[in-house]
């Protein structure tokens, strides 16, 4: 991209971060008022990327003082010659005499100052910043007051209005001279949709709730029908007095019927747990607020139990 195109982009990323700042400002000083979700801010900023240098020179003629001086006086004495200063009697009609008798004595004076005078000078290298807010547009949205049971819309006065005026004007540095534009309006928000959202998150608060119920519950039957069909037999078998018996050449048919009469008693354990592992599943899906309640209300009644 060229050199134009790369300070077109990175000054719209500058005047894109100076308006999210100042909404930023804006929601967080209201919002520490009114509550979360009560404001709604946009501000739109006119930036001047102009580069402008320029030199400025002041002078203070109230600070002047003398540099240098010169002073210059002259004085001569003698006398006039006769027929006056030369050059004056060609001026002089005929028949007129010069002014002065010959040989009067005459005496001149002169004198001259100069003074030469420093002013005090400033010089100063002026660059005005590059990207300065020259105008601010400000829209605020101010949600009213839920209040009474049930809760009713009450919109805000205006004194409170004013107030919350003054306080964007200062989170945004408004400037009059500037022609900055700022306009803050009391609005009734739409919360339909929040409300609904609501209801969902909890509805499935309480499905994964119900969901989890659902796991312990069905974890506590399985270990209750192992224990009950799988364990206690092992017990029972492993403590049970044990009788020798004659060995036989080898094993009869009530033998084999012995086996597989346990074989199908193994079957119809592991096919029971199934089903009722379903069965919990299916009533945990169709009805998890109630299943979630049972399982409050049982937690409640062996917490006094586990203490004890």
């Amino acid at each position: 991209p060229s050199e134009e195109a790369m300070m077109s982009a990175s000054n719209f990323k500058h005047k894109t971060r100076v308006e999210k700042k100042l909404q930023q400002s804006i929601i967080k000083m209201l919002e520490d008022a009114l509550g979360r979700g009560k404001v709604i801010a946009k501000v739109s900023a006119e930036l001047d990327f102009e580069k402008v240098e320029r030199t400025e020179e002041i002078y203070d003629p109230d600070s002047q003082v003398v540099r240098s001086e010169n002073q210059v006086s002259e004085s001569s004495t003698g006398a006039v010659p006769p027929g006056g200063i030369p050059g004056v009697q060609a001026l002089i009609p005929t028949g007129e005499a010069p002014g002065g008798v010959a040989g009067q004595a005459a005496k001149r004076n002169k004198s001259n100052s100069l003074f030469n005078y420093e002013i005090n000078k400033v010089v100063r290298l002026v660059s005005k910043p590059v990207g300065e807010v020259s105008k601010l547009s400000v829209a605020v949205m101010i949600d009213g007051i839920m209040a009474g049971d049930p809760a009713v819309y009450q919109p805000r006065s205006k004194e409170d209005m004013d107030k919350y005026l003054q306080i964007v004007q200062s989170a945004v540095g408004y400037d009059q001279d500037r022609g900055d534009i700022i306009q803050v309006e009391n609005i009734q928000f739409d919360r339909s949709e929040l409300e609904a959202q609501k209801v969902d998150i909890a509805r499935s608060e309480q499905i994964d709730m119900a969901m989890e119920v659902g796991k312990l519950v069905v974890g506590l039957i399985f270990l209750i029908l192992f224990f009950t069909r799988i364990i206690r037999p092992i017990i029972n078998w492993m403590t049970m007095t044990v009788e020798v018996i004659p060995e036989t050449d080898a094993l009869g048919a009530a033998d084999f019927d012995a086996v597989d009469e346990e074989k199908r008693r193994l079957s119809e354990i592991a096919s029971e747990a199934a089903q009722i592992r379903d069965s919990v599943s299916e009533f945990v899906r169709n009805d998890p607020k109630y299943t979630a309640s049972v399982l409050r209300k049982w937690m409640r009644e062996k917490e006094p139990k586990e203490k004890l």
